[in-house]
């Protein structure tokens, strides 16, 4: 998940922001990362738009006058969420019908059974407490 902003002709992306960057952006906008979002806060737009412009090698004193003329026309559709996909594709889903269940413990790939078939270590699976067996 991450933002792309067209500003000028130029589009950035945030997947390329440094974490000093990010570090600035949250110091600029008085929120931290997670809750940086340009179309609902002016301050995490002008966040947005003062990173990018610092890193085309714009001044302070200009980076200043340059924001504070940005007009919301200028920022309507220059904001847009990009709904990135995954790393990772997630696991597909198991049951019933399509084999056994994911065990959260790992306990069945990370144990080698003993000598007896169960797994050395918890196979996830409650048990009572002052069973034997």
């Amino acid at each position: 998940m991450s933002w792309t902003v067209t500003y000028r002709g130029v589009t950035y992306s945030s997947l390329d922001l440094t974490l000093d960057e990010v570090e600035a952006m949250e110091n600029i906008a008085g929120v931290s990362w997670a809750r940086l979002n340009p179309t609902t806060n002016i301050a995490a737009a002008k966040a947005f738009l003062a990173v990018f412009l610092m890193r085309d090698g714009v001044a302070d004193a200009d980076l200043t006058k340059q924001l504070g003329e940005v007009t919301l026309r200028d920022l309507a559709g220059a904001l847009v969420w990009v709904d990135d996909p995954p790393p990772v594709p997630p696991p597909t889903k198991r049951g019933k019908k399509g084999g056994h269940a994911l065990d959260p413990t790992n306990g069945e790939r990370s144990s080698p059974r003993g000598s007896d078939g169960a797994p050395n270590v918890t196979d996830g699976r409650p048990t009572s407490v002052g069973a034997s067996g």
